[in-house]
C-alpha cells in the first residue's frame, strides 16, 4: 500500500481489478482440468489484491473524514472566540 494516495486513483486501480476479475471468471466457467486449477489460482491471488485496495480505500476515507473533523473542530474554536471577544466588548 502506497501511503498518500489519492482516493481515485485508489478507485480506478479497484475497478480495474474487479474487471479483471469478471474476464478471469467468465474464463474459468468455460474452462475445465488443469486450467481451470490454473485459474483458480489467479483468482485467489486477484482476490489477495482486491482485499489489499479495498482496505487502502477504506484508509484513504477514514484519513479525509479526519482531516474534515478537525477543519470542522478548528472553526468551531474560531467561532466561539469571536462570540466570547463580541460579549466582552458589549459588557
Amino acid at each position: 500500500m502506497a501511503k498518500g494516495r489519492s482516493i481515485s486513483k485508489i478507485s480506478k486501480e479497484l475497478e480495474t481489478l474487479v474487471d479483471k476479475m469478471k474476464k478471469k471468471a467468465k474464463e474459468y466457467a468455460e474452462a475445465d482440468g488443469v486450467k481451470k486449477q490454473k485459474i483458480t489460482a489467479e483468482l485467489k491471488s486477484l482476490t489477495s489484491d482486491k482485499k489489499m485496495l479495498e482496505k487502502e480505500l477504506e484508509s484513504a476515507v477514514a484519513e479525509l473524514d479526519k482531516d474534515a473533523q478537525l477543519q470542522i473542530d478548528e472553526i468551531r474554536k474560531i467561532i466561539r472566540d469571536i462570540i466570547r471577544e463580541e460579549i466582552s466588548r458589549i459588557k
